[in-house]
């Protein structure tokens, strides 16, 4: 069997929609862009996406995961 089609795929993904709908619902679900005194909001997406591909990069040449 595939492994993503176990059942702890399915609770995982399942847990996150609903405490997604569950913060919508009591209206505690804000979307904030944290950044520093002299970096724009788009500048620190740009870098946040920026580090990210580097990083997938990263696993990629070393063939596994670069976090642990």
């Amino acid at each position: 069997a595939h492994p993503l089609k176990t059942w702890l795929v399915f609770e995982v993904i399942g847990l996150f929609i609903g405490a997604f709908i569950s913060g919508l619902l009591s209206g505690r679900t804000v979307v904030i862009v944290e950044r520093g005194p002299r970096v724009s909001r788009n500048s620190r997406l740009a870098l946040a996406f920026a580090g990210g591909m580097l990083m997938a990069i990263g696993a990629d040449l070393a063939r596994g995961c670069t976090s642990g």
